[in-house]
Order: C-alpha cells, then sequence, then structure tokens
C-alpha cells in the first residue's frame, strides 16, 4: 500500500493536461488478492487552485495493463470521495453528501455502477471531517465485508452474480467512560471474522501513592484496545487492552493492523510522531499479549519494552 501510495514519480497520469498545470498524483492506494493494484488519483482545478470532486479510478493488473475510469460524485462539504477494493472485479466508493450521511457505491472494474445508494451510515456522523471511513475484505474476500466510521460499525455481503451487496449486520463499540477516541484501525481474522483495533486518550489523569498519600498527576494516557467479531455473532467481544504508553507521549496514530506473518495471531503498529519511533504490538484473539517491540526511526536499534506491559494471564 505504501509504495502505491508514494508511486507518483513512477505512474504519472497526464492526460490532457496543459502547460502550467498540476500533475495529478496517487492520493491512495491498495492492492487485490490477484495483485491488481487499485490508484487513486486527485487532480486540481488549475483555474480554482483546489482539488476536484471526481473520483479518478487506475487499475494496474498484474499483466502490465491499466484500465482507468472515472466516477462521477457529488459535492461534499466535510468528505472527499474514496474508493475501497473489495473482491476482485469490484470497487466500492464513499461519497458523503450535505447531510452527512455515508454513502456508498458498487462499481466493476469496467467503471460502470451497479449499486448507487448503498447507506454506509445509519444517520449523520459528528466530526466527520475527523473520523475515517475503513473498508476490509474478508480472509475471504468472496465473503463479505466489514466497514466502520469511528464507532459505528457495518458487514455487507461480497457482491452476488448480479452486482449487489446485503447488509448483513450492524452496531456499534463504546469507549471507556473519560476517554476520547485517537485512532482506529480494522483488520481480517484467520477464523473468517474482524477485529478492530481503537487507540483510547485519557487527556488528563491523577493516581494516588498509598505509601505517601499523596496525588501524581499525569497526561496524556493511551490505551490499545482490542475487539473481535466472530462469524454469525451479533457484536464484538469485550475490550481487551494490550497496551498503554509506558511514558507520556503527546501524539500516538495507528499505522495499521493485521495478521502475524507466522500466521499465529495478529498486531498492530503505533507510530510516535513526536519521537519517530514505532511500536508493534503483537497479540491473540483472546486478548493475549504475544510481544511487544519499540523500533527506532533508524530500524536498527530494536529493544524489548519491559514497563506498560500487560502480563499474560496464567
Amino acid at each position: 500500500v505504501r509504495a502505491l501510495e508514494n508511486s507518483s514519480s513512477v505512474y504519472e497520469d497526464t492526460d490532457n493536461l496543459q502547460c502550467f498545470e498540476f500533475v495529478p498524483f496517487i492520493s491512495n492506494g491498495f492492492t487485490y488478492p490477484d495483485g491488481t493494484g487499485l490508484m487513486q488519483l486527485t487532480r486540481f482545478d488549475n483555474a480554482t487552485f483546489q482539488t476536484e470532486n471526481n473520483l479518478y479510478i487506475r487499475l494496474l493488473h498484474p499483466n502490465g495493463t491499466l484500465t482507468k475510469f472515472t466516477v462521477p460524485t457529488y459535492n461534499s462539504t466535510k468528505y472527499r470521495p474514496q474508493a475501497f477494493p473489495l473482491n476482485d472485479g469490484y470497487v466500492l466508493v464513499m461519497q458523503a453528501n450535505d447531510d452527512q450521511i455515508i454513502h456508498g457505491m458498487l462499481v466493476n472494474w469496467s467503471g460502470q455502477i451497479l449499486q448507487s445508494d448503498v447507506m454506509l451510515t445509519d444517520g449523520p456522523i459528528d466530526n466527520a471531517s475527523r473520523l475515517r471511513l475503513l473498508v476490509k475484505a474478508n480472509v475471504d474476500p468472496d465473503k463479505d465485508f466489514l466497514v466502520t466510521i469511528g464507532f459505528q460499525w457495518k458487514i455487507f455481503s461480497a457482491p452476488d452474480i448480479t452486482g449487489q451487496i446485503t447488509q448483513l449486520y450492524k452496531g456499534s463499540i463504546t469507549r471507556h467512560d473519560g476517554n476520547w477516541l485517537g485512532d482506529y484501525s480494522i483488520f481480517p481474522t484467520t477464523e473468517g471474522g474482524y477485529g478492530i483495533a481503537v487507540l483510547e486518550k485519557l487527556l488528563f489523569g491523577q493516581v494516588k501513592d498509598p505509601l505517601v498519600s499523596k496525588l501524581f498527576h499525569y497526561s496524556p494516557q493511551w490505551f490499545l484496545y482490542v475487539r473481535f467479531w466472530q462469524p454469525d455473532t451479533l457484536q464484538f467481544d469485550t475490550p481487551h487492552l494490550v497496551w498503554q504508553n509506558p511514558i507520556p507521549y503527546y501524539s500516538i496514530q495507528i499505522e495499521g493492523c493485521e495478521v502475524a506473518a507466522e500466521g499465529t495471531g495478529y498486531f498492530c503498529i503505533l507510530e510516535v510522531p513526536n519521537t519517530r519511533d514505532y511500536v508493534r504490538v503483537g497479540f491473540l484473539s483472546s486478548g493475549s499479549v504475544t510481544d511487544v517491540n519499540v523500533i527506532s526511526d533508524d530500524t536498527e536499534n530494536i529493544e524489548k519494552i519491559i514497563n506498560g506491559i500487560r502480563p499474560l494471564p496464567c
């Protein structure tokens, strides 16, 4: 994904460009199971010096062929349209209208709109400019896919032979009292379900030292919780705390979460912008923590964290 996002110097789309006009750039990129790359291009309106609302899709196939099409969209004051891969042959396009309800369009690889108005959220989204819509296909992409925004989630069936999708499950998760939503990520599980990782932030807090009966203040505190959804169940399970910061960090964000390469468990990568370090947190679907590593910016100095790790249950 990162290679696609940063490959604008390799792939240039200069159709119909005039002298002194801005060159389009890749604003989003994903890869399908068959190796096809999905690229979302952003173009500038050279008259207004603002980005266009039209969605320009490029599909780079493993055999080197390129498919181009444009999805017509309508204006949104909060959200720009985005494209997400489903199973091979289909793209889910997200856009919001002025009532801040998130809609979806199902488009095939030829650019044909198969389903024009899928309700991805049931109502307006608060602070829609800050929240991110995430879409993740099942480990078996022909089965279903998960859509989340903030604390709302929905699971839809994969497109059928007529190119239609159906909502299967929906719900919401909650944060802990007093905590703020910092960031979130979603990932498929090897059991055919899904996981949601939520990074919660406690802005200010205090703890009492029983030895000296004094209150000590700290700020801020970060907590990484994971929840899992098993196939054919109605809700995600209870949150499991898998990491909290051992020292105060002003800002932390989730780079992403995935199935571990060895096939056992899962991991999330957290970025600490002010130190330019990364934290890799490994865990199981039971909530047990398997490993926590700090990866320094030079990627050569890797050391174990021994403070702030939740112990494994006996």
